[in-house]
């Protein structure tokens, strides 16, 4: 069963296992992450699902559409003391990233990209990938042993072309350049600059162009750079960031459109780019991406911020810090009598209420994260963990402990949800909660006439796995060859029990609706029918 994924690194990890990258092992073979810890059996047992290829192009079901997101591993991740535990990465990676030997500009074309190209045209009898340059190279009847890759950047530091950080921002006209090359490049010269879908504009390191919103484990946290640290601490976006924004959605005859994907940005950034967007007749047309995401399951006016959770620590004078309440959408019976709720992360990097009707009303495309820390599976009967904000651009208007409003019903869902539910269940259930809220807000909405009267948000939302980006994976789905067990009429039962409940508290002026072919439009025809109109 072919798939649409809209955000994976299927050739990421494999690329990070030698010095020489045309050493490096087959994109197509899954990679078994090496540690030098004791007991290291045990712990590679215990971590594998994060380190080990979760998407490579052998695991990736044949005939499957995947956007392929490239990227320079970020500085600051050479500082990191659990990446120092890999046995079998590159054994001068770490060390030249923080020495600072290449820029991004060329890792990224010259480790990431060349490792993907170096086995295009390698095509045996097995497994095999195609770079698409349009859509229209997408066959009707997918060859069964290949895999078709459109490409993304993640990150805008991936067009740093100096290799000093300090100097590099100091010039950021540069980043400008170098995306037009690019894009001027791939018109002309596309196996070597392949033609980008989408940019997500930062990611998980602090960048000139825009800030971005916390996103990394604590235990990976150590703030030992001076430019492009993990913590957030800028202030939206730049005003080079917004002319790099620009600069992506142009349209020439001698440069295709790049689409903007908004996550990782802060709230302030986020919030930035829709005024772009409303404001400017020219983007009228153009869709917004949200392409690995969760919900957060409240407006972005009132996270469920916890008593004296907001704090201003004297050792990270650039940031706050803060700690939610557990939020949820739908209940459970865990007991006879024992309600908890189907947990959301309130995180800011995951998408706020105000956020899904800000895509939406572009007619935008938002894919659902495999993540387990992002969709909240992993809060199960846990605390949220806290969250870094730039204090410069921490809303001055939020409060601790605020009224919160749920639209979800305050009983459990049927019987058919009820008891101890597994690991699996439990991660099916948030992933259909994350799909159930988007369509839930897109409607509510609809009947403000914030979003077209016209749209169908059912239409609009995908899977973005976001594999083999050092996630905790669904349990349902830990790597891309079990995706079967996720997409299937049993995502179809609990869709359409939470959609049930919801209808019968009228909680929209018109119920809603699941459609009968809603698994092929989650996993694999909203991707390809969104790529038919914007990837031409």
């Amino acid at each position: 069963m072919p798939f649409f994924d809209l955000h994976c690194h299927p050739s990421f990890k494999s690329g990070l296992l030698n010095d020489d990258v045309m050493s490096c092992p087959n994109p197509v073979d899954a990679v078994d992450i090496k540690l030098k810890v004791p007991f290291s059996e045990c712990v590679e047992l215990l971590v594998g699902n994060s380190l080990d290829s979760q998407a490579s192009f052998g695991q990736i079901p044949g005939g499957s559409l995947v956007v392929a997101s490239f990227l320079a591993f970020e500085r600051v991740y050479a500082f990191v003391d659990d990446l120092k535990k890999i046995k079998n990465l590159g054994e001068h990676i770490l060390d030249n990233m923080q020495k600072q030997v290449k820029a991004y500009h060329h890792i990224l074309i010259d480790r990431d990209i060349a490792h993907f190209q170096a086995f295009l045209a390698n095509q045996t009898n097995r497994r095999h990938y195609q770079l698409l340059t349009n859509i229209t190279e997408y066959p009707a009847t997918p060859d069964p042993n290949t895999v078709y890759v459109v490409a993304s950047v993640e990150g805008g530091h991936n067009f740093y072309t100096q290799k000093d950080l300090v100097e590099q921002e100091k010039n950021p006209q540069e980043i400008i350049d170098a995306l037009i090359t690019w894009k001027e490049h791939s018109k002309k010269h596309p196996a070597q600059f392949p033609r980008l879908f989408y940019i997500t504009m930062t990611h998980h390191g602090q960048n000139v162009l825009a800030n971005h919103a916390w996103a990394i484990p604590i235990r990976f946290a150590a703030n030992k750079v001076e430019v492009g640290s993990f913590d957030p601490t800028g202030n939206g976006i730049s005003p080079f960031g917004e002319t790099f924004l620009k600069v992506a959605l142009r349209e020439t005859p001698t440069e295709n459109r790049i689409l903007i994907d908004v996550k990782h940005l802060s709230l302030a950034s986020r919030k930035r780019v829709y005024e772009i967007f409303q404001s400017d007749p020219t983007l009228n047309d153009v869709p917004l991406l949200a392409t690995h995401m969760g919900v957060a399951g409240c407006s972005w006016d009132t996270p469920p911020i916890a008593k004296g959770g907001i704090r201003r620590p004297s050792d990270r004078p650039k940031n706050t810090i803060v700690t939610y309440k557990p939020i949820g959408g739908f209940l459970r019976e865990k007991s006879p009598g024992e309600l908890v709720n189907i947990p959301f992360n309130p995180w800011s990097i995951n998408l706020y209420n105000e956020d899904i009707v800000q895509i939406m009303r572009t007619r935008g495309l938002i894919g659902i994260s495999m993540d387990r820390r992002i969709i909240g599976s992993i809060l199960a009967n846990k605390d949220v963990e806290d969250e870094r904000f730039s204090k410069e651009e921490f809303p001055k208007d939020w409060v601790e402990d605020p009224q919160t409003f749920s639209f979800y019903p305050q009983k459990a869902l049927p019987h058919l949800f009820n008891g101890q539910p597994s690991p699996s269940l439990h991660d099916l259930w948030t992933f259909c909660q994350s799909v159930v809220h988007i369509s839930l807000i897109t409607e509510l909405a609809k009947n403000e006439g914030k979003v077209p009267a016209d749209l169908n948000p059912w239409d609009h939302i995908c899977l973005g796995s976001d594999y083999d980006g050092l996630i905790s994976a669904l349990k349902k789905a830990p790597t891309a060859d079990h995706l079967e067990s996720l997409f299937n009429e049993e995502m179809k039962t609990v869709l359409t029990a939470m959609v049930a409940q919801l209808n019968a508290n009228q909680i929209t002026l018109n119920p809603l609706q699941v459609p009968n072919d809603i698994v092929e439009k989650l996993s694999i025809s909203n991707g390809q029918a969104f790529l038919e109109k914007h990837f031409v």
